[in-house]
């Protein structure tokens, strides 16, 4: 029986993001256009010549999965008799898509299970017993969920397909919690979230994760999702469920989502990977959706040999795609997986940020500002210009290498105070100047930072070797001794940093002279910044 319902799942691939357009003909016909729950639904048609089995597929709402079934052909037609479940979790009002399909055909018809005008969703008059007017029918005890859904081994737990969603009973994630040293795993089929399949428990799991200080992982073939204990927010009673609804496919959401947010943005190029989650709390007719965390959940997903070698590593990251544009998430790539953070959940897509500056074709430094850029560790001056030559101050400097720091995520994130008199809190530099005195990353001049100052090469260096046992640098014996023949004009405080800037591969001057006094320019900034992340890359 598993193995039949895993091979229709995949069957059922081929119609998961048909567009809701009415059939033609008779190749798709339903009993009725509205429904009340509990009902009956016929649905019927032809197939095309040869077609011997028809995958049918009735999609909720929610855009999750109610029904699923493969019915076979006889004489050119198919027929199959759906009773509507009378539970409100699991036939919600609204309109519903039918779907039936074998190999490159399909059809596609829609009903709708229309709310009651006069907010009575009970034909008896009352929803309590009696006739009570609570407003809504008792559910019953969990959803429905039976209390030993799902498999179990140790804290392990599979699923159970039921009516068209994964389930798990309450006394099997119990027993998991009870096994579990730090985490409970929940292991759906990759068609899950290729298909956007809805998971569904009891939501009084989600308190028992947190009083066990337990995390929750979902796995489902591509992506692997780490909920911390407490995470999600729940507290909606013992008759409440949970309903998880991720999608991995680069499907035309996911496609409209990110043209939405970079129509006007010519730098921003999708890569074919998405993210889509959706968390619900249902209590009766109440759909609650979770969308903040309490804690933010780590998220892997891994590329197709496809995406992986087709991906530019130094332009790809992370965004989280809504009304406001695209938002950086930083996120780690490596391995042929990509590894972010969420503090809330909704679409997370991969792009590359393919940035280019007027001033910097052919400058010797682009490739480095280009790199910086996709990180959203630096910035131009405006839209088209970077002033590769212009020099920066040192409120500019530490802010570009704390924001490499963050890219790079090696030190804790803290609220500093500002030791420095002449750093005003409501500058942009404050913070990132405050996080870099707390580490020792810079010191000061006698209580002043001096923001506005222009920064000294021999100045950054010192900051960049303080910095760098954050980053994963080391300094080389091999490389010997600076070779500079100006190394005497470099100042006492400053030599040893000069000195292991160089082993580290940081600094390389002009081939003869570092210049010390002399002022950084942006373009060497860049280049500074981005040896500190040789080894991230």
């Amino acid at each position: 029986m598993k193995k039949c319902c895993a091979w229709l799942l995949l069957c059922v691939l081929v119609l998961a993001h048909v567009p809701p357009a009415a059939a033609a003909g008779d190749e798709l016909e339903l009993s009725a256009a509205r429904l009340e729950r509990g009902g009956d639904l016929t649905i019927s048609g032809t197939a095309p010549d040869g077609v011997s089995d028809v995958v049918i597929k009735i999609v909720t709402p929610a855009e999750t999965v109610m029904y699923l079934d493969l019915v076979p052909v006889n004489d050119g037609r198919y027929s199959a008799s759906v009773t509507i479940p009378a539970s409100p979790e699991l036939a919600p009002y609204g309109t519903y898509r039918v779907v039936a399909g074998s190999g490159e055909w399909s059809a596609v018809q829609s009903f709708e299970i229309p709310e009651p005008s006069s907010g009575d969703d009970s034909p008896g008059g009352g929803d309590s017993p009696g006739g009570g007017s609570s407003g809504r029918a008792e559910p019953d005890r969990q959803a429905g969920i039976p209390p030993q859904a799902g498999e179990r081994s140790g804290a392990v737990v599979k699923p159970e397909l039921d009516n068209g969603r994964y389930v798990v009973g309450e006394e099997t994630m119990a027993d998991a919690i009870g096994d579990a040293e730090r985490e409970v795993i929940v292991q759906l089929p990759e068609t899950a979230g290729r298909d956007g399949i809805a998971l569904e428990m009891p939501a009084i799991v989600l308190d028992e994760l947190a009083e066990r200080d337990v995390d929750l992982v979902i796995e489902s073939g591509q992506y692997v999702i780490r909920f911390p204990a407490g995470s999600i927010a729940a507290s909606a009673g013992e008759e409440a469920l949970f309903r998880l609804v991720v999608r991995t496919h680069w499907d035309d959401d996911a496609r409209e989502a990110v043209r939405r947010a970079t129509s006007a943005l010519a730098e921003y190029n999708p890569t074919g990977l998405a993210l889509s989650v959706v968390m619900e709390i249902v209590r009766g007719d109440q759909v609650i959706a979770v969308r903040e965390l309490e804690k933010p959940a780590v998220v892997r997903i891994d590329l197709t040999d496809e995406q992986w070698t087709g991906l530019s590593l130094d332009l790809a990251g992370v965004y989280y795609v809504g009304e406001d544009g695209p938002v950086y998430v930083r996120g780690r790539i490596a391995d042929g997986a990509v590894t972010f953070e969420a503090e809330h959940f909704s679409y997370y897509v991969l792009l590359e940020y393919d940035k280019s500056f007027a001033d910097m074709k052919g400058h010797w430094a682009e490739t480095a500002v280009k790199r910086l850029a996709a990180k959203h560790i630096v910035n131009g001056v405006d839209g088209r210009r970077y002033e590769p030559s212009r020099n920066i101050s040192r409120a500019e400097f530490v802010t570009m290498l704390m924001r490499a720091m963050d890219w790079a995520e090696p030190a804790p994130q803290t609220e500093s105070a500002n030791p420095f008199r002449d750093v005003p809190k409501t500058r942009y530099y404050a913070e990132h100047v405050a996080r870099a005195a707390d580490l020792g990353i810079v010191l000061g001049y006698e209580g002043l930072f001096r923001p506005d100052d222009a920064m000294t090469r021999e100045e950054a260096v010192t900051a960049l070797v303080r910095a760098a046992k954050y980053f994963r640098l080391s300094a080389s014996e091999a490389a010997g001794n600076p070779p500079f023949a100006d190394m005497g004009d470099v100042s006492g405080w400053a030599a040893a940093s000069v000195a292991e800037a160089w082993s580290m591969g940081l600094v390389r001057g002009d081939g003869v002279h570092f210049h010390p006094k002399k002022m950084l320019s942006r373009a060497e900034m860049a280049v500074m910044i981005d040896g500190l992340l040789a080894d991230l890359r």
